[in-house]
This record gives structure tokens, sequence and C-alpha cells, in this order.
């Protein structure tokens, strides 16, 4: 029989020890990763430091191979500085000539670069960086790349409405959780969406219409910017008169929602589409009874002019939409002094918003707006006082 004195020293001791081993343990494993982490950083600061010399020495390469076609480029050697090179040529084709694009195209093609992205996107299972590879191809410009974005939103379309019915069918609301699969197919539809813009044509401008029309689907200024891509892809390609066609016929198409029709009339103005200035003043007699449009049109035409956007801010101004007036007096001031009275008249209206950019428009109008103002500052009017008085201020 055991000593009892065994259970109260014996056991402690053997316990001690074990404790005593995880503490070097833990201790060594702590010491082990300190030294991963420090291996790696130095290993991540060394492949950053020859990623940014690489991307200098082909900054240089690229812009003397533009003005001097004979020099020759490096090929290059791995995936580091074809990364390199990418960032290069996305860089350099920011506000390049047309030319020069072409160029770039060229050097592009040359390298194989289009293949080895394509390649990176159809092995890696990680939607985010399947999400910067499109973007990457995107900012590139390729035309040939129009069938993989296609496929892509084809694809991705495929499998976000398969979701949305399966949720709808459980009573779930499709996209009510951020984490949910909705989210890769949504961001990869709108990349590759904005990825085709770029480049869009007669035959994949209807492709990117139909997608713009699903339900909760982005936003009216993501719209916005998708259709200034595609004014930019037609103008690069000088077929303004083939965009306004297609314009046309999105705008006489009763199946298209009126405010994706809102959304490229105000692209017209963000992208300064002068060329469409006749098409957006025939959309106020249209749709004369959309406040949507009349609003887009308005702004539109203070951006791009027209010989009738006086005689629309005249007729606007008297809108019983408080929110087509309020935007007809913002920018009433690039009107002729004619417009001076009809201002004046919208110092006292109901609304606040109509009344002060009104009033901030006959501020801008020079003299003739602001000797109105002055004498608004002795009317009984209230509104009118206070408002005349703000604007003087801003002047």
């Amino acid at each position: 029989m055991k000593d009892i004195n065994y259970f109260f020293i014996d056991t402690p001791l053997y316990l001690r020890e074990i404790l005593i081993f995880f503490v070097w343990l833990f201790f060594l494993m702590s010491i082990a990763q300190l030294a991963y982490l420090l291996l790696h950083k130095a290993i991540i600061e060394r492949r950053d430091k020859r990623f940014k010399k690489k991307k200098v020495i082909y900054f240089s390469s690229v812009t003397r191979h533009l003005s001097q076609e004979d020099h020759c480029i490096e090929p290059p050697a791995d995936a580091l500085e074809t990364k390199a090179l990418i960032d290069v040529c996305v860089d350099i084709m920011t506000g390049a000539s047309r030319k020069n694009i072409e160029i770039i195209h060229k050097i592009v093609r040359e390298f194989g670069i289009p293949a080895f992205l394509v390649n990176r996107y159809k092995k890696n299972n990680l939607w985010l960086k399947q999400y910067q590879i499109i973007e990457t191809l995107g900012f590139l410009k390729l035309p040939e790349l129009a069938g993989l974005y296609l496929e892509i939103i084809d694809k991705e379309s495929t499998l976000l409405e398969k979701y949305r019915v399966l949720k709808e069918q459980k009573g779930y609301g499709w996209l009510s959780d951020v984490q949910n699969p909705a989210t890769r197919h949504l961001h990869l539809i709108s990349k590759a969406l904005w990825a085709l813009s770029c480049l869009c044509s007669d035959s994949s401008f209807w492709r990117i219409i139909q997608v713009l029309q699903t339900p909760s689907f982005m936003s009216g200024k993501y719209n916005e910017y998708i259709f200034c891509n595609i004014i930019g892809a037609y103008r690069h390609r000088f077929q303004v008169e083939e965009l306004l066609v297609e314009t046309e016929k999105l705008l006489a198409d009763s199946g298209v929602p009126m405010l994706i029709k809102r959304d490229f009339i105000q692209a017209c103005g963000i992208a300064r589409f002068t060329e469409s200035h006749t098409m957006v003043a025939r959309c106020t007699d249209s749709f004369s009874n959309s406040p949507e449009m009349k609003i887009a049109c308005i702004r539109t035409l203070a951006l791009i002019g027209d010989d009738r956007f006086e005689e629309l801010t005249q007729r606007y101004l008297a809108d019983s939409d408080w929110r087509v007036r309020t935007v007809a007096a913002k920018d009433a001031h690039i009107c002729s002094d004619a417009i001076v009275p009809a201002l004046h008249k919208m110092l006292c209206d109901k609304s606040y918003y109509v009344r002060l950019n009104a009033a901030l428009s006959l501020a801008r109008k020079g003299d003739a707006g602001r000797t109105v103002l002055q004498d608004c500052l002795k009317s009984s009017d209230k509104y009118e006082q206070d408002m005349a008085l703000f604007a003087l201020k801003q002047v």
C-alpha cells in the first residue's frame, strides 16, 4: 500500500514538471512565431522593394518605347515582374492619346498579359481576387476581352437568380444578409459590367441595359458611371452618331424603366456629351409628365447648353413640382437678364429650397440680380427679406 504522502507530495511534483514543460513549449513557440513574423516581414519588404524597382525600370522603358518604337522592352521573367509591367501600362494609359493606347495594347498582347490575367482569374477561387483581376483587365481596355466579361456576367447572373429564387421560396430577403453568396455574384457582375462598359459597342449596349434593369441592382450613381463609360467608349472610336441612334432607341423603348432613361440623360451632362443636346431638349417634351426626367434634362442642358435652355427654365420655374422648380432656379443665372423677373417671383415660393436657389441665382446675375435683391430688403415679405439678405452676403 502506497504511503498517503504520495498523493500530497509526489503527485504535485509531477504536475509541476508537466507545467514547466508546457511553459517552455509555449515560450519556444512564441520565439518561433516571432522569428517567423520577422522573416516574413523581411521577405515582404524585399519583394515590395523589388516590385517598386521593376516598376521604375518598366516605366522608363515603356515611356521610351512610346517615343522610340525601335526601343526593346525586357520581357517579364516572373509573376512579380508581370504585375509591375501591368501596373505601369495601366498608369500610362490614364489620359494617354489614342496612338499611345494602341502602342500599349500591342506591348500587353506581345507579352501575353491578357492570357496571364485570365488564367489567374480561372484558377483563383477567392472572389475578391477575381474582382481585382477583372478590375485590372478593365483598366487595360482590350476589345478582345468583351466576350470574357459577357461570360462572367451571364454566369454570375444565373447563379444570382438561382440564389434569389431559393431564398424567396424559403421566405427570406435575398439581399438581407451582407455575408450571403449574393454579395459575391453582385460584385463580380458589377465589376465585369464596368469593364464591358469601357469597351461598349452596339452588340453589348443592350446587354448592359438589361443588367442595369435587374431589381435591386446597384444604384443610380452607378448607372450614371456606367453610361459615362459607354459615352467615352463610343467617343474613343469616333462613333458618336451610332451612340445617338442607340440612345434614341433606348428613350423610345417603353420596356426600359424611366429611372434608367433618367440616369442616361444625367450621364450626358456629367460626360459633357454636347452632341446630345438636341436629343435631351426633345426629352422635355416626350417625358413632360415625369418630374425625374425634367430634373435630369434641365441639369444636363445647364452643363452642355442648348438654345432651348432659357425657355425650359422659364417653364420649369412655374412647374407644380417643387423639386423641378428648385433645380430650374439653381442654374437660372446662366440665362439672360430676362429671367430676373421670374426669379424675383420665386423669392416668395412656398418651398424654402426654391427661394434659396432663386436668391443665389439672382446674386450670380450681376448688377441686374443684385439690384432686385437690394429692393427685396425693403419688402414686407419676411421670407423675401431673409433670402435677399442671405444671398447678398454670399456675393
